[in-house]
């Protein structure tokens, strides 16, 4: 048998999960980690573990999407998509090569988006959420009509309310996860906010 873990100890004794802290992981993988241990626990319930397990690949999902999209701007995407849509076939028979390649990856977005927007739904079907929380949720989802920070809000607050309702619905279980508030975007707001000297060193350190 594999030895007890913080996590194992914590809901043994009925005391506060505290998310890992590995600093070489974001603060998303830090929460993803600490409920796949909540998840192997035999106090949790079968129709938690369910719930868990749908949440974990929606997470996932998300995290597909920024890993894809690390600075923030997603290819493709906008209010304008319906005019972008009609100049551009979609066939890459006669466009130009970074046309092309930009149409790529606005496929690539569009099948994440999809993606992430099935395991939602298969999620919340299964969270037991009320018709306001099941309408809420659909709001989360982004689209391809939406702006570059719509589409970034809208992932962060999928994955915090899905870990919030996984939150409450572990208390039925005596488990106590409280996760820690998690932005997928991280470095798009740190480069945001950074100022130009800032910015100057960090091009500086990534050329070192």
């Amino acid at each position: 048998r594999e030895p007890k873990t913080s996590v194992d100890n914590a809901i043994d004794s009925g005391k506060p999960i505290v998310v890992i802290n590995d600093p070489t992981k974001t603060t998303a993988q830090n929460n993803m980690q600490t409920l796949q241990q909540v998840f192997q626990s035999s106090k949790v319930s079968a129709g938690n573990k369910t719930i868990i397990g749908n949440g974990l690949a929606l997470a996932q999902a998300a995290q597909d999407l920024a890993n894809a999209n690390i600075d923030g701007k997603f290819s493709g995407f906008g209010p304008f998509r319906a005019i972008t849509d009609v100049q551009i076939p979609f066939t890459n028979i006669g466009l130009p090569f970074r046309q092309a390649l930009k149409r790529n990856k606005t496929i690539q977005n569009e099948a994440m988006i999809s993606a992430l927007d099935l395991q939602t739904q298969f999620w919340a079907s299964g969270a037991a959420l009320s018709d306001a929380q099941t309408a809420l949720v659909k709001q989360m989802i982004p689209t391809v009509k939406n702006t570059d920070t719509q589409i970034r809000t809208k992932v962060n607050q999928l994955i915090n309310y899905m870990l919030s309702q996984t939150s409450s619905r572990l208390i039925t279980d005596g488990v106590d996860f409280r996760p820690i508030k998690v932005d997928l975007f991280e470095t798009v707001g740190l480069l945001e906010r950074a100022s130009p000297e800032q910015l100057e060193q960090l091009k500086a350190e990534g050329l070192n």
